[in-house]
């Protein structure tokens, strides 16, 4: 009576107990305390698996859980005099700040921003270095923040307000040290607790090339001692508009060269997440290309995974598993009391049906069935503890090579959980960069797919698919598709349904055909999907609501409508169509009902005379008439003859079938 009875359906032997719920206790490399025991609670609420941890889902012991950029953008009076259109240089800088701030409150909100501006007459920083003024101090983005500057950029836009810093005193005309600059932007970094052991990057926006300016030795210097804090430098540069073009190599060529890692010491080789040596210049008049270059260099790749590839010969290859689609969890629900509006906390005890004894966590074990969802097939009980001994069959946690197959066998359907892509990685196993190129090379030209199996912590193992991906570049020569695996996360034979299709009619005519295709022909249009009316609004809600602007739902167009010219042109297409499907007698449907062929409406069912004589009664109950009378000619009669009149229309019937005897 003690035990609770799961049934799972559509285990597999000899693994058949591995749908064991995992553990969702924490684990012992969050630094908290993990039990071997069963947790009575586990498993029970919503989502596939039964609680079972998907291995391809985060690790969270490895992600990246914080990214962390510093913005720093030259405020002196070239940035203000140069512009894109209306707007100055530091402010399209600034824009793109903010544009990044307002896609990481969705997408990465505890990711952590700052905007610090040099080249100002007054300082405004905690460190007191000289013209740098610090205008949203490092932490996570928020809503005030972000109206805040886009307010500001706006007025600037429309000319409401003069380009300038005139909070910090104004802009300097002249050479800044560059070396003090990134000083304080490192003790911004160091100092902020939060900001350890994330990714940490400096996004340089400026229109000089720094050529004149003192202290390039310091600056070197500084570069190199950020790189041993893992603190990358990302310079952007603002070509101006009928200027000297700008000459790198004589400043930010040296100090980019000693903030990157050498090769050969860090083992970094086609490494996608490798900090480039790219020295990026907007020399164009469009304010949309320092955006997206902005956006692609501070878009976040999150590691789900590390693992070891074991190969059939015995060597070992270092893979990195990131996640191409982002999964917000939905929050948990708060129980307040309705008088106080406090929480209420609640606890959970499991009681024995047939004692009332209280049962705990050691006193409570599972059955499992293990053949399936017929009843009589044979059931198994795992007692406290025993759910970790089940990893003990299945070997050793990591990637297993298990065959190589033609990529003609790998289908759509077999794809059922949003895939990710996996890299080389040499934390693990140095040089596993180099080797997966060229095993991904080989198998690509090859044209196979490699089957693994995934042993992860006390869960079933799974059945990986690794697809070559090649690497492809755009005309600008950026990488548009990087070199790797995507791993698709395989089902069991007996996962796949057998479905069976029923036979189809008798096979259209060809005049039917033809006249199909002329149909389809002329309402063929180019695929342009356009955004749901209903999420367009909802998310236009949202986001007035969180920067405090004014919603106005007039201003949202319904693009989701039919297109009426398009059905317009194909009026005699569609009218052949119609005559060769449906006939001559084709009458068009009226409120979703089709009238009936020859007639002016819907054929309606014919009411059964109401009898008013108690004869007349018996004589329609013989002839199992009183099943076509309404509800209220039922009951009007057993109101007359003292019957009850509730209940649905079958017990009506069978109380006048008592009352008369029939």
């Amino acid at each position: 009576s003690s035990l609770k009875n799961r049934q799972t359906g559509g285990l597999r032997t000899p693994a058949a107990l591995s749908r064991a719920p995992a553990d969702r206790r924490p684990r012992t490399d969050l630094g908290m305390n993990e039990d071997d025991g069963f947790d009575p609670d586990e498993g029970q609420g919503e989502g596939e698996g039964e609680g079972d941890e998907d291995p391809m889902a985060e690790d969270r012991s490895s992600a990246h859980f914080r990214d962390v950029i510093l913005f720093v953008i030259d405020a002196r009076v070239d940035m203000l005099k140069h512009k894109f259109g209306d707007v100055p240089f530091a402010f399209v800088a600034l824009e793109a700040a903010t544009n990044c701030m307002a896609e990481r409150v969705v997408a990465a909100p505890a990711d952590l921003i700052s905007v610090m501006l040099v080249g100002t007459k007054e300082c405004e920083n905690e460190f007191g270095f000289a013209s740098i003024a610090v205008l949203c101090k490092l932490a996570e983005p928020s809503a005030a923040t972000i109206r805040k500057l886009k307010n500001r950029i706006e007025e600037v836009k429309l000319g409401l307000e003069e380009p300038n810093f005139a909070e910090f005193g104004g802009s300097i005309d002249g050479a800044i040290d560059v070396s003090n600059a990134m000083h304080c932007a490192q003790l911004m970094l160091a100092s902020e607790s939060k900001a350890k052991g994330a990714t940490k990057r400096i996004f340089w926006l400026t229109c000089s090339d720094h050529a004149g300016d003192p202290g390039k030795e310091v600056a070197v210097i500084k570069a190199n001692d950020m790189l041993s804090q893992q603190v990358y430098i990302y310079p952007f540069f603002f070509q101006p508009v009928g200027g000297e073009k700008l000459n790198l190599s004589s400043f930010w060529q040296d100090v980019i060269a000693k903030n990157r890692p050498t090769l050969s010491s860090s083992g970094l080789d086609n490494d996608p997440d490798a900090p480039t040596f790219e020295l990026p210049i907007c020399d164009e008049e469009d304010a949309n290309k320092v955006q997206a270059m902005l956006r692609r260099s501070s878009a976040r790749r999150i590691v789900k995974k590390r693992a070891v590839l074991l190969l059939p010969d015995g060597h070992k290859l270092g893979l990195c598993f990131r996640s191409l689609v982002m999964k917000k969890p939905t929050p948990g629900s708060v129980t307040l009391e309705r008088a106080t509006n406090l929480q209420i906390t609640t606890t959970t005890r499991q009681i024995c049906q047939q004692t009332a004894h209280l049962l705990t966590e050691h006193s409570v074990g599972y059955l499992f069935n293990a053949g399936g969802h017929d009843k009589g097939e044979a059931t198994v009980m795992l007692e406290p503890g025993e759910k970790p001994k089940l990893k003990e069959g299945y070997g050793e946690e990591g990637l297993r090579v298990i065959s190589i197959r033609p990529k003609q066998v790998l289908k759509p359907y077999h794809n059922l959980h949003s895939a990710s892509f996996a890299t080389g990685c040499n934390d693990d196993v140095i040089g596993s960069t180099t080797a997966v190129r060229a095993l991904v090379e080989a198998m690509a030209k090859k044209e196979v797919i490699m089957i693994v199996g995934w042993v992860f912590k006390t869960n079933k193992p799974s059945l990986i698919a690794l697809s070559p991906q090649l690497e492809v570049r755009g005309s600008d020569g950026r990488v548009s598709l990087p070199l790797g695996f995507n791993a698709w996360k395989l089902p069991f034979a007996d996962d796949i349904r057998d479905v069976s299709i029923p036979p189809v009619g008798s096979a259209p005519s060809p005049e039917a055909l033809d006249a199909a295709r002329e149909l389809v022909a002329k309402l063929s249009t180019n695929y342009d999907p356009k955004p749901s009316p209903v999420a367009k609004q909802y998310w236009a809600a949202l986001e007035a609501a969180a920067l405090f602007d004014d919603f106005n739902p007039e201003g949202l167009v319904d693009e989701t409508l039919p297109n009426k010219k398009l059905f317009a042109a194909a009026e005699t297409e569609l009218e052949r169509f119609k005559l060769a499907i449906f006939g001559e007698n084709y009458v068009e449907p009226v409120d979703g009902k089709r009238k009936a062929a020859g007639s002016g409406g819907a054929a309606k069912k014919q009411k059964t005379a109401l009898p008013t004589t108690i004869e007349e009664w018996t004589e329609l109950a013989k002839a199992g008439g009183l099943e076509g009378l309404t509800m209220d000619a039922l009951k009007t009669y057993c109101g007359e003859q003292g019957l009850s009149k509730s209940g649905k229309k079958a017990e009506l019937v069978q109380k006048i079938l008592e009352h008369l005897g029939v």
